[in-house]
């Protein structure tokens, strides 16, 4: 019975740690004025991957640092309509709670203040 007990406790362990991790929110882009869903998904091996459906365009995030902060630096790479978003955005996650259930998002081209495609929003994990 033990036995029993000990394998569903590991199955059930490693099924929920296999699950996609999945973001949502609205984010806001300054330079055209305009509000639009984001979602984050991360996957069980580890990729990151980002859908703007109101922008009709989705892609995936590289990493490239975590700097001293906790500040997660990716580059973006749209791989599905490039015609609707800018690609190779800089963009920057930071988990903003222990439990990883909100995560702030930001893109942008340029660290300069005026840059007009910085994009910003909170996306919060979905719960099933």
């Amino acid at each position: 019975m033990k036995k029993l007990v000990l394998a569903c406790l590991v199955f059930g362990a490693t099924y929920l740690n296999a699950q996609n991790k999945v973001y949502e929110g609205d984010v806001y882009q300054a330079g055209v004025d305009e509000t639009y869903k984001a979602v984050l998904t991360i996957t069980n091996d580890n990729q990151y991957k980002i859908d703007y459906p109101d922008s009709k365009c989705s892609g995936v995030l590289k990493f490239v640092e975590e700097d001293d902060l906790g500040f997660l630096k990716f580059q973006e790479n749209i791989t599905k309509g490039k015609e609707f978003c800018v690609n190779g955005l800089n963009v920057y996650l930071y988990y903003m709670d222990a439990d990883k259930t909100q995560v702030n998002f930001k893109a942008e081209a340029t660290e300069a203040e005026d840059d007009e495609m910085r994009t910003i929003g909170d996306l919060y994990l979905k719960q099933d």
